[in-house]
């Protein structure tokens, strides 16, 4: 944890590439970049005084940056409710180090949930950036994500989800990163994984080689919005990469009914489009 100045808290996140800094200016700048990796929808008005929208689903989470700092291809730096994310990029040895300043975290119970989440977050977010351009450069990325939203107990939930459930036969929540799993998909069955981020029973990301190396992300938090009560969201995430159309048919299939299975009908569905 970091403290500024001004006394308000920072995560700092740092993650190198295997990409040169244009390659990485492009994902963090353009609207079709950050797509590839971020936010399901983006748009980029570029340049200072410019903005950024993104949106995770109407249901889920959306909104507009400011964009405040604009030095291609190096620097920029975005402004949102009072929040700031620096991004700055160097290079050396013929790799590229994108970091990550976020901050304006304030003091408290809430702020310590929303300084968590974005820790976190950026762990498997910079871990997508850096899939997409060493794995997929140059593919489009379609999300394929099922959600459900059930009460507020992350031990239970995470006991259902992660404890012989997603991975018959295995306790999830002890896997470290690149252990080698198996996850079981109602209707397609046991697919082979690595992980990636382990960060349970809050999260964790695993990357399946079955699936044209598609990066997943499985999540317990509480809703961005949208509940009106405490509620913790389950979450199956996976960023596919040169997928048919049917073939994500059917993976969006198979989430849905393994959460049904490991949830039961006392979780809600949530529509993310």
């Amino acid at each position: 944890m970091t403290e500024s100045k001004t006394g308000t808290r920072s995560v700092r996140s740092s993650i190198e590439i295997d990409a040169t800094p244009e390659q990485v200016w492009e994902m963090i700048s353009t609207g079709e970049g950050l797509s590839r990796w971020f936010p399901v929808e983006a748009k980029v008005t570029p340049g200072e005084g410019g903005e950024i929208w993104f949106s995770w689903g109407k249901t889920v989470m959306e909104g507009t940056s400011k964009i405040v700092t604009w030095e291609p291809p190096r620097r920029m730096v975005s402004e949102w409710g009072g929040m700031h994310d620096e991004f700055q990029i160097t290079s050396r040895g013929g790799n590229t180090t994108l970091s990550i300043v976020s901050n304006g975290f304030g003091e408290g119970a809430d702020w310590d949930e929303m300084y968590d989440s974005v820790t976190t977050g950026w762990m498997f977010e910079l871990g997508g950036l850096k899939h997409a351009l060493e794995h997929h450069s140059g593919v489009e990325r379609d999300v394929v994500r099922c959600l459900r939203r059930c009460e507020p107990d992350r031990d239970a939930l995470a006991a259902r989800l992660l404890n012989n459930g997603l991975a018959p036969g295995t306790d999830l929540r002890s896997a470290n990163a690149d252990d080698s799993i198996s996850i079981m998909l109602d209707g397609m069955g046991e697919v082979e994984a690595q992980v990636r981020v382990a960060n349970q029973p809050k999260d964790m990301s695993i990357v399946t080689p079955s699936l044209n190396d598609a990066y997943w992300r499985i999540q317990i938090e509480a809703p961005c919005s949208g509940s009106d009560k405490p509620a913790l969201d389950v979450t199956l995430w996976a960023s596919t990469y040169g997928l048919s159309d049917a073939a994500q048919t059917d993976l969006r299939a198979a989430m849905n009914a393994t959460l049904d299975r490991l949830l039961g009908k006392q979780a809600t569905v949530v529509d993310v489009g």
